[in-house]
């Protein structure tokens, strides 16, 4: 019992006067390095409504936190370790960054998908309008129209300007 809080901390109820009346330490005692009771920082932090501190002993740094119970005038505080404080915001952290890492992968996969469906269209129809360029192809050559046509009708299948634009083309050839 006693190992294990040490590792995550002591709770203390205490008097006005600084005596420990109740502890989650075997000692009913305060740890000798914050003793005797800082009453006086108590009231000081209270008065600034601040209800935590970080305090230095023994090349250790522990959260020092209190409550004021109002009508019987008795102080609960914890004393804990800074590494069982931080270590719920390091993992915090930890899985912020792969949350992170992994959004921005996605972002990237459906950004080049999107880049895709888009250009792949417009390259197809560019492709078919350099080809009549290059071909000298002649508006009246029913047999050139149908294999444009086929060739448009199955690179561009998107029923959006691009779509519209393909179909317009298409009908334009005859």
């Amino acid at each position: 019992k006693g190992s294990h809080l040490a590792e995550i901390g002591h709770i203390y109820l205490i008097n006005p006067t600084g005596e420990v009346l109740s502890s989650s330490d075997s000692q009913a005692v305060a740890p000798p390095f914050i003793s005797p009771i800082p009453i006086d920082r108590f009231a000081a932090m209270e008065a600034q409504k601040q209800s935590y501190a970080w305090i230095e002993s023994h090349q250790q740094t522990f959260l020092l936190s209190f409550v004021k119970i109002p009508r019987i005038g008795l102080i609960v505080y914890t004393l804990q370790p800074e590494h069982a404080v931080m270590e719920n915001f390091y993992v915090l952290r930890d899985t912020l960054f792969i949350v992170t890492g992994v959004s921005l992968g996605v972002a990237i996969l459906v950004s080049l998908m999107i880049s895709t469906s888009l250009t792949k269209p417009i390259a197809a129809f560019t492709e078919t309008i350099r080809h009549i360029k290059q071909t000298g192809y002649v508006f009246h050559d029913a047999q050139v129209n149908q294999r444009i046509r086929e060739s448009l009708t199955q690179k561009i299948r998107s029923k959006d300007e691009i779509g519209v634009m393909a179909e317009t083309f298409n009908k334009m050839l005859g």
